[in-house]
């Protein structure tokens, strides 16, 4: 067998395209470029699972945000049903004693928005 017989059958069979790639691989082991390519994908899977966990934290941060003001929303709620009861009740309790709603004065007109310089800012949380 000849040379340029070896390489037909080598070519015929797709070996050389083994060969070339085992070769490839074994000079990427020996210079170490396949240890630092394994390296900077562990890096990039590191830091993909970082960010995924930090867009996680935010995720369920904006889901509680959304939940507390649900519950103060609800608990708001609740509060005006009580106060529109008790004012019911007072209005009975008045004309039970032969004072009518009407002559009593008005509760006073309230602001939407309490001033800033009004603020406690003790209280304020950073």
């Amino acid at each position: 067998m000849t040379v340029s017989e070896l390489a037909g059958i080598i070519t015929a069979l797709g070996v050389g395209t083994l060969l070339q790639m085992t070769f490839r691989g074994v000079g990427r082991w020996v210079t170490g470029r396949a240890g630092r390519q394994r390296d900077a994908v562990a890096v990039e899977r590191t830091r993909a699972n970082a960010a995924e966990e930090r867009a996680d934290r935010r995720v369920a941060a904006a889901e509680a945000r959304a939940e507390e003001a649900q519950e103060r929303a609800d608990m708001e709620a609740r509060n005006r049903g009580r106060i529109a009861e008790t004012a019911a009740e007072y209005a009975r309790v008045l004309k039970l004693n032969g004072i009518h709603p009407d002559d009593v004065e008005p509760w006073p007109a309230l602001e939407k928005t309490i001033p800033r310089h009004q603020l406690n800012h003790e209280t304020e949380t950073p």
